[in-house]
């Protein structure tokens, strides 16, 4: 039976670095996307350019100036998925994704964890749980970048909606608040009220996933269980540089 060191629910910023400095942990994400937190929402996050202390944290700052995504104090989070794939492709880590934590409970001074993945249920075994899940929110927004919108007919098609300038010079990201939870019911209303009701304008790209506003984060540790939301962080740099720590020193 192989017992990783740490179960890491939750495929962020965090948790990588996590799993990168400490080694033999096993991520699990239920999404098919790694860290829908920072860069589902399709916006641009101020970010305040300092250099980070961490060799992670600074190695994806250089690389994320060097591919101009970080620029003027804004960090374009609609380009951090090519941008962090290229980062891990030549780092080491164990990471399942499609999989669903059903449960955890302590064992025989291990944690054993009880997962769900497309050959069916499994169980793991680990000395210590890292959860970086985020605080679920009680409304599930579309986020939606488009050219610019009268913003009078847009609150008229999209009850709810809130919107910005995007990173993007002439573009707006538009969160529309949906009842569904699948999002491909959710892309075909929002495309169907688009077209009927909102003519001088284009969508120009949907979010892979729901964005979640106003996800609120927290930490919380106790007997080798450490809870650490990545709604605590704007910035994905913060992240890795509180899960280098975490891997270094936060649970043992």
């Amino acid at each position: 039976m192989h017992i990783y060191d740490t179960f890491i629910k939750g495929a962020g910023y965090s948790a990588f670095a996590y799993a990168l400095t400490r080694g033999n942990s096993l991520i699990c994400e239920s999404s098919h996307l790694c860290d829908p937190h920072f860069y589902g929402a399709l916006r641009g996050f101020s970010v305040e350019e300092r250099e980070p202390q961490s060799a992670l944290a600074k190695e994806f700052y250089i690389l994320c100036k060097e591919q101009e995504i970080l620029k003027d104090g804004k960090l374009n989070v609609a380009a951090l998925e090519s941008v962090w794939c290229y980062y891990l492709k030549n780092k080491e880590y164990n990471l399942l994704l499609n999989t669903e934590c059903i449960e955890i409970k302590p064992e025989n001074g291990l944690f054993k964890i009880l997962i769900s993945t497309n050959s069916g249920l499994e169980e793991v075994y680990a000395k210590n749980i890292f959860d970086t899940t985020a605080l679920s929110s009680d409304k599930k927004y579309l986020a939606v970048l488009s050219t610019p919108v009268n913003e009078e007919i847009l609150r008229s098609s999209f009850e709810g909606c809130v919107y910005d300038n995007a990173f993007y010079e002439n573009r707006m990201i538009i969160y529309i608040p949906t009842e569904t939870d699948d999002i491909n019911d959710a892309k075909v209303s929002v495309c169907d009220k688009w077209k009927e009701n909102i003519n001088n304008s284009q969508i120009i790209s949907i979010a892979p996933c729901f964005a979640e506003l106003y996800c609120n984060g927290f930490i919380f540790e106790k007997d080798h269980y450490l809870k650490a939301s990545e709604g605590i962080f704007t910035s994905p740099f913060d992240a890795l540089e509180f899960g280098t720590q975490c891997g270094g020193d936060c649970i043992d």
